[in-house]
C-alpha cells in the first residue's frame, strides 16, 4: 500500500498538467441541434429555387427541325405509294402535290426520277403531299398568295387524278379558272351560283346563254312527305347557318325549327315541292287553326300522321295566339331570305345535277358576296348535303371538298365532324382562312380548335420572310401538327418543317 501510493500522486500531477479544451454549453447546443442543421438546409434549397425562378423559361409544347433529304424521299416514296392506291381504284390514303413536278432525270420515270433527285441534289420535283385524306389548313392574310400559291395548284394535281372536287368559291375568280382547267383535263362542270345570273357581264337574266346555274332542290334529297329524318337535317342546317350553330337556342328557336321541318313534310306532300311553297304555307291565314283541322277530319284528305306528329308542338300552342306566333315568325324569317325573283329559279322544280359526283366531276358553288347573309346559309346547306351524299359511304374514287375564305360561310355546323368522320371513306378536306382567330370568332375556342387539330397538315402562306414567319411557326407549333407545316413566301419558294411530337 505505501509503495503505490508515490505512483498515485505522480500520475495525478501529470495530468493536471495537460490543458483541457473546454466549450461552452450554448455553443454546442447551436450548433449540433437538428433545428440549426434543417434551417441551413433549407436555405440552401430556397437559394437554388429562386435561382431557378429567374432563368425558367416558358414550357415548350413541341418543336421543329428543317427536312432533310431523307425526310423529302420519305415523303415522295409515301406520295408515290398513296398515289398508285388512288388509280387502283380505292379512296384512301390518297396523295397531292403543290407545283408541276420539275424532274432533271427525266427519262428515269416519274418515281425513280424523283428518288435520285432528292438523293443527289436534296431537293424534290414539287411539294409531295402524301396521306392528304388528313386534311390541309391554308393560312395567309390577304394578297400573300394562299389561293393561288397554294389551293389552286393543290387542286390541279387532283384533277390529274380524276378526283371528284365540290369547290365553293368566294371571290368568282375561282370559278373562271378552275371551269377551264377542268375541262382541260376532261371533267365535266357544273355550277351552282345563286343570284348568279349574268351579273358579271351585266347581261340580260332573262336570255337563254347568262343562266350558267344549275338548280338544286334541297326538297328533292327527302325521300317522301313522311322524311322526318332529312326534313330535320334541313332544319337544322337552316338555323345553324343563320347564326343558331353556337347551342345558345332559346324556345322558340327550337319549336321554330320542328315546325319548319313539319312544314317541309307538308310541302313534300303537295304538287311543289320546294322551298318557295314552304314560305307559302306560312303566309296562309289563321294557319294554326288551318291545320288543326287537318289534323281532326275524317276524309281522304286527313293530314299525314307522321307529318301531324312532327307539326304537334306548334298545334299544342293553338290556345295561346302569341306563342304561336312568335314560333311561326321563327319560321317565317329561316325562309323568307331565299323568296327573291333572281334566288328562286335556282330552287324552283327538280334538281338539274346529281349532288352525288362520280370521277372527273367539278361542282362549283359560288357565293354572290352582295347579299351573303342571305345566301351563305343556302349554299351551306347545299354544300352539306353534297358532302353527305358523296361520304357517307365508303367510295371508289376520293372525294375533296374545298372551302377557300371557309368563314365568310358563316357557321358550318359539322364541319369538324365532317374532317374527322369522313376521311376512311375518301374525303379530302382543303380548309383555307386567313388566320385561325377567324375560326375562334366565329365557332368558339374549343369548335375553333377542333377544326385547327382535326386538319393534320398546315400551309402558312406568308408574304415576307424572316421574324414574322418565325411568329407565325410558333403559333402554328402550339397545335402540334401531325403532318408538316410548309411556308410560303414570296409566292414562290417553300420551307417544309417537320414537327418533332413530345
Amino acid at each position: 500500500m505505501t509503495n503505490y501510493l508515490p505512483e498515485l500522486v505522480a500520475q495525478a500531477n501529470t495530468q493536471a498538467q495537460i490543458p483541457v479544451a473546454t466549450t461552452s454549453p450554448a455553443q454546442q447546443s447551436l450548433w449540433s441541434t437538428e433545428l440549426f442543421q434543417l434551417s441551413v438546409m433549407g436555405g440552401i434549397l430556397g437559394f437554388f429555387l429562386i435561382l431557378a425562378s429567374l432563368n425558367q423559361k416558358q414550357p415548350q409544347l413541341t418543336s421543329a427541325r428543317m427536312a432533310n433529304r431523307w425526310d423529302k424521299l420519305n415523303a415522295t416514296n409515301l406520295a408515290f405509294k398513296h398515289m398508285k392506291v388512288t388509280a387502283s381504284g380505292k379512296c384512301n390514303p390518297s396523295a397531292a402535290w403543290c407545283g408541276t413536278p420539275q424532274y432533271k432525270y427525266k427519262f428515269l420515270g416519274s418515281k425513280w426520277a424523283s428518288r435520285v433527285q432528292t438523293i443527289l441534289h436534296n431537293t424534290m420535283p414539287t411539294t409531295w403531299i402524301p396521306d392528304v385524306g388528313r386534311g390541309v389548313l391554308v393560312l395567309g392574310a390577304p394578297g400573300s398568295g394562299k389561293t393561288f400559291s397554294f389551293i389552286d395548284r393543290l387542286l390541279e394535281s387532283l384533277y390529274a387524278q380524276s378526283v371528284s372536287v365540290l369547290l365553293y368559291d368566294k371571290k368568282g375568280d375561282q370559278m373562271k379558272l378552275h371551269m377551264s382547267l377542268a375541262s382541260r383535263y376532261g371533267y365535266t362542270v357544273d355550277v351552282f351560283a345563286p343570284g348568279g345570273v349574268g351579273v358579271e357581264n351585266n347581261e340580260d337574266p332573262n336570255h337563254p346563254e347568262s343562266q350558267y346555274t344549275c338548280v338544286i332542290n334541297p326538297l328533292d334529297f327527302m325521300k317522301d312527305a313522311r322524311d322526318a329524318t332529312t326534313a330535320g337535317e334541313l332544319a337544322k342546317i337552316f338555323i345553324d347557318s343563320q347564326g343558331g350553330g353556337d347551342g345558345k337556342k332559346d324556345f322558340f328557336s327550337q319549336t321554330g325549327g320542328m315546325f319548319a321541318k313539319g312544314l317541309m313534310q307538308l310541302a313534300k306532300s303537295s304538287k311543289y315541292q320546294d322551298l318557295p311553297m314552304v314560305y307559302a304555307i306560312t303566309q296562309l291565314p289563321n294557319l294554326v287553326n288551318r291545320l288543326d283541322w287537318a289534323v281532326q277530319r275524317n276524309d281522304r284528305h286527313k293530314l299525314d300522321p307522321w307529318i301531324a306528329a312532327t307539326l304537334s308542338n306548334f298545334l299544342s300552342s293553338k290556345e295561346s295566339e302569341k306563342t304561336a306566333a312568335s314560333i311561326k315568325t321563327t319560321a317565317e324569317i329561316t325562309f323568307s331570305g331565299f323568296i327573291q325573283n333572281d334566288l328562286l329559279p335556282c330552287m324552283i322544280g327538280k334538281s338539274t345535277i346529281d349532288l352525288h359526283l362520280k370521277p372527273k366531276q367539278l361542282l362549283v358553288m359560288k357565293l354572290d358576296d352582295r347579299r351573303r347573309s342571305v345566301i351563305a346559309p343556302l349554299i351551306t346547306m347545299c354544300m352539306h348535303l353534297s358532302i353527305v351524299e358523296n361520304l357517307s359511304q365508303k367510295r371508289k374514287n376520293p372525294f375533296c371538298y374545298c372551302i377557300d375564305e371557309a368563314p365568310s360561310l358563316g357557321v358550318f355546323a359539322k364541319l369538324a365532324e365532317f374532317i374527322n368522320e369522313y376521311r376512311s371513306n375518301g374525303g379530302i378536306p382543303i380548309i383555307g382562312a386567313q388566320s385561325l382567330n377567324q375560326f375562334f370568332e366565329l365557332y368558339g375556342d374549343k369548335r375553333g380548335k377542333a377544326i385547327g387539330h382535326k386538319l393534320s397538315f398546315l400551309a402558312s402562306c406568308q408574304i415576307g420572310f424572316g421574324r414574322k414567319l418565325k411568329e407565325k411557326l410558333v403559333i402554328t407549333s402550339m397545335f402540334v401538327w401531325k403532318g408538316a407545316i410548309i411556308n410560303f413566301w414570296f409566292r414562290f419558294r417553300c420551307l417544309l418543317t417537320i414537327p418533332k411530337h413530345f
